[in-house]
């Protein structure tokens, strides 16, 4: 309950701190994110939840969609920045899921990323990139969340319950 108050008012701090800058956030559930890099995926779907099935870690893309605003039918406002979080089921006692956003060139050979966060312990938690802003330029690149989810351990399976890009544009600059 306590990270939920968190996360809570994380949201509300950065409604805050951003009045007026143009907002849109949009949270997926983990069933948008796709196992990579792997000939045989184990990914696991249930109730919304992507998790890992293999006896090994795995890597989750998360697609996140690029916005924009058409506001009063002026010039399309595109938006240029982000945080993101997620909120992750870590069923593992030996290693973390961590997650970073990755926005790439639309011919995918130019491409940065955010910092990582990872989780703590076990059991669901929340791990966001705020307060760090992360810069994914602009609307002609594609953005995801890409997870390292640790390995299942007989029944227990680590996972990614969703996840929330928030797109701004920071006007503080």
């Amino acid at each position: 309950m306590m990270k939920v108050k968190v996360l809570i008012g994380l949201g509300v701090l950065c409604l805050a701190s951003l009045a007026q800058a143009e907002v849109v956030i949009v949270t997926n559930p983990g069933l948008n994110c796709v196992e990579v890099a792997d000939a045989s995926p184990e990914i696991y779907y249930s109730g919304g939840v992507a998790y890992n099935s293999d006896s090994s870690s795995a890597t989750f893309q998360c697609t996140m969609e690029r916005r924009y605003l058409d506001l009063n039918g002026a010039d399309p406002e595109y938006l240029e920045d982000n945080y993101w979080w997620a909120y992750v089921n870590d069923a593992s006692t030996t290693g973390n899921v961590s997650c970073f956003m990755r926005s790439c060139s639309s011919d995918g050979t130019s491409c940065i990323s955010s910092a990582t966060r990872s989780s703590t312990g076990t059991g669901v938690q929340g791990i966001s990139l705020f307060p760090t802003v992360f810069p994914s330029g602009d609307y002609g690149r594609f953005s995801y969340l890409q997870c390292s989810i640790p390995a299942a351990s007989g029944t227990s399976r680590s996972g990614v319950v969703s996840y929330t890009d928030y797109e701004f544009n920071d006007t503080s600059n």
